[in-house]
């Protein structure tokens, strides 16, 4: 999956890009002895998905910028839906994934059809 904007910015666009992005690498992005990160090789986090590699670059520390800090401009309308996205990838084990993505989706009033596709299907990582 590339990294960076999904075609379509609205809502919905943007959380069927970060679920299928999340489901399908099936682990936190994470560093040994740092936590969750950005980007850390070919795996990105919930956020860090919408980054391009340009945007990224220098991101790859256990979050010395917050979303807030580095939130690009024409993301910014979609900012909370994507904290909740971030802090379901970095705080719910990946086995709940799928049931709190369904939860922020009711909770924005978005359709969870992205989590029945093959691209939404656990991986377990790269």
């Amino acid at each position: 999956m590339a990294y960076g904007r999904p075609a379509d910015m609205s809502a919905q666009g943007v959380f069927n890009k970060v679920a299928e992005h999340m489901m399908s690498q099936g682990v936190r992005c994470q560093r040994e002895g740092t936590g969750c990160v950005y980007r850390s090789g070919k795996m990105a986090c919930a956020a860090g998905c919408l980054l391009t590699d340009e945007e990224a670059e220098g991101l790859d520390g256990p979050f010395a910028e917050n979303w807030c800090a580095v939130c690009p401009e024409d993301l910014l309308g979609t900012k909370r839906l994507v904290e909740s996205l971030q802090n379901a990838h970095d705080r719910g084990a990946p086995g709940n994934w799928e049931a709190r993505l369904r939860s922020i989706a009711e909770d924005y009033e978005l359709s969870a059809d992205v989590l029945a596709t093959p691209e939404a299907t656990p991986q377990g990582g790269e």
